[in-house]
């Protein structure tokens, strides 16, 4: 960063070719912040997935107040084993085991009091074969993001007869090619074996679990009103709607006069 000393203001940052940059992408840096932090910013902002979806917003949000994601909770089985996180809780399956933890429960005054990562934890280490070990300091768990373990890969080269692709834990299945190729089996973790040479030019998109996986934590929560999930966690055991979707559901309304309307 390069300062400039004033007469009556504290130093201040200069505009160097990182600001010009930061406008293309659309972000512009904070006081005070390092040339080379905000850089850091400018280059993630030109790769992340920026469109309005929940994946988007949260990369804009992000991006835009300069908040970074942590390690938050590492899982290890022996077992194969999905794991996922959505508005209804931490979800772990595994061949000896299933765990459904919630991020929230509904307490007086039909107000969601959300779960601490220590209490997911514990969820998770009850289950046979799993060791769950928490990472940060205990927070509440609406700081758990969506994810999962399950990645894709997408047009990813191949060639020969026997195929070894580039992330293990394959999911047979979910595999498609770009153009045509012979039979083929799957003969050891992520190694594919064809009748027949692959044609020149062939790539293959698939799916596959990431294992060990360690679940990330944001400072940022982010609920759409859409979210499947949202009903059945919201709704309060006498058929009511928990306080914080309604304050969400009001200022909703009152910036929107639509829904006046309907």
């Amino acid at each position: 960063m390069t300062s400039i000393v004033t007469l009556n203001n504290p130093l201040m940052n200069s505009t160097t070719y990182v600001d010009l940059l930061g406008i293309l992408v659309g972000l512009t840096r904070m006081p005070g912040e390092a040339s080379d932090v905000f850089l850091d910013r400018v280059t993630r902002a030109g790769v992340l997935k920026r469109t309005p979806d929940y994946v988007g917003l949260m990369n804009e949000l992000h991006l835009q107040f300069g908040f970074d994601l942590s390690l938050a909770i590492s899982v290890a089985c022996a077992d194969s084993y999905t794991l996922s996180v959505d508005l209804a809780g931490v979800h772990f399956a595994s061949p000896r085991a299933t765990v459904n933890s919630p991020l929230m429960t509904i307490g007086p005054e039909d107000f969601w009091e959300w779960r601490m990562f220590s209490q997911i934890v514990a969820d998770l280490n009850a289950a046979i074969g799993v060791t769950a070990t928490l990472l940060v300091d205990d927070a509440p768990a609406f700081r758990l993001p969506d994810q999962s373990n399950t990645m894709l890969a997408v047009a990813e080269p191949i060639s020969g007869t026997l195929v070894q692709l580039v992330h293990p834990g394959f999911q047979l299945g979910s595999e498609s090619f770009s153009g045509p190729v012979s039979g083929y089996s799957l003969c050891s973790d992520s190694v594919l074996e064809f009748s027949q040479a692959v044609p020149d030019g062939t790539c293959i998109s698939y799916r596959y679990k990431l294992t060990p996986y360690t679940l990330i934590s944001s400072p940022v929560f982010l609920l759409s009103l859409v979210d499947p999930n949202l009903s059945a966690v919201a709704t309060t055991p006498d058929r009511g709607m928990a306080y914080q979707v309604k304050e969400f559901v009001q200022e909703l309304v009152g910036q929107d006069l639509s829904y006046w309307a309907q």
